[in-house]
């Protein structure tokens, strides 16, 4: 694989991690107007429709595996959202998207049970070190989990799983179509259950559209069609480490928009996050691998010692 390709998969999925993150703020906000089951109904229902027109042409020649796989991808993708926007209701913006970005180590972890292969020392470490973040913004020094924080991490969990299954999918099917029908299933099972909610004000504000527009274009349309595609050249361990960046951008526009408080844990939290993405990304040195580390180090001990012929 190209690593011009992996490089560019790796700035749109940077992309698509700072959209996601101010749309913890948008939806936030939405929500004080939406019910929780229309906001999902609307935003991706509309997101269906706008990919489906622009890429009309692309969808004539879809299969019926790709349609099979689009429905396991849009289901997980539909509870993910549904936990997600339920648990925005009774917790910050800025701390369920820390607490959401604990996906970083779902995913190692899920591809090791299923596939039994080690992700790897840097990857676990990567992941560790993310996770204290998170742990750090989540709990703010209190051991105990609020029921929004709860849903939060069955969130986390749940677009773990969407991650492994768009890694395998993407790379079997068309991305761009696996994209488009994910959002389509994920608009139509949340259609469904709106009857279950709370009915919609007779007014909706401007500013609520707007974040709505947000909503649908950048925070659905655009990426999750950017994951698609971005997942075919990059592994689900390393794109869920590089979208965790989205905890950043949403704490960011938790402080800037909706004011939200900037306490020591946010800033310890989020400099572990970037170490843990900087750690999985960056290579390190072949020098410094621990076997060339134990190659150097005995051919200098043996050189201490003089070389001498034996006594005879």
């Amino acid at each position: 694989m190209s690593g011009h390709k992996v490089l560019a998969a790796d700035m749109w999925l940077f992309v698509a991690s700072f959209c996601w993150g101010f749309g913890y703020v948008a939806s936030k906000d939405a929500l004080a107007v939406f019910p929780a089951l229309w906001l999902n109904a609307l935003k991706f229902s509309a997101a269906f429709l706008i990919l489906a027109v622009c890429f009309r042409k692309r969808l004539r020649g879809t299969t019926k595996s790709e349609i099979a796989a689009a429905m396991a991808v849009g289901l997980v993708l539909f509870g993910a959202f549904t936990t997600q926007v339920f648990g925005l209701e009774s917790t910050a913006a800025g701390k369920q998207a820390f607490i959401i970005a604990s996906y970083v180590v779902f995913v190692p972890m899920l591809q090791w049970l299923v596939t039994r292969v080690f992700p790897g020392i840097r990857i676990v470490t990567a992941s560790a070190f993310c996770l204290t973040g998170v742990a750090l913004l989540s709990l703010q020094g209190q051991f105990a989990l609020g029921s929004g924080d709860a849903l939060s991490i069955a969130a986390a969990l749940l677009f773990a799983l969407h991650m492994l299954l768009v890694g395998v999918f993407s790379k079997r099917h068309d991305a761009v179509r696996l994209a488009v029908f994910q959002i389509g299933i994920t608009g139509g099972l949340s259609l469904m259950m709106t009857p279950f909610s709370a009915p919609l004000p007779d007014h909706i504000s401007m500013n609520a559209l707007w974040n709505l527009a947000y909503l649908t274009v950048f925070a659905t349309a655009f990426t999750v069609l950017v994951q698609n595609l971005a997942q075919r050249y990059t592994p689900s361990t390393h794109a869920s480490l590089i979208l965790s960046t989205e905890s950043l951008f949403g704490a960011l526009g938790g402080i800037l928009l909706l004011g939200e408080a900037v306490s020591l844990y946010l800033i310890q939290g989020g400099a572990l996050i970037l170490l843990g993405v900087m750690i999985a990304r960056v290579p390190f040195p072949a020098a410094t691998r621990l076997r060339d580390i134990r190659s150097v180090l005995f051919r200098r001990a043996i050189g201490f010692f003089p070389r001498t012929s034996p006594k005879v």
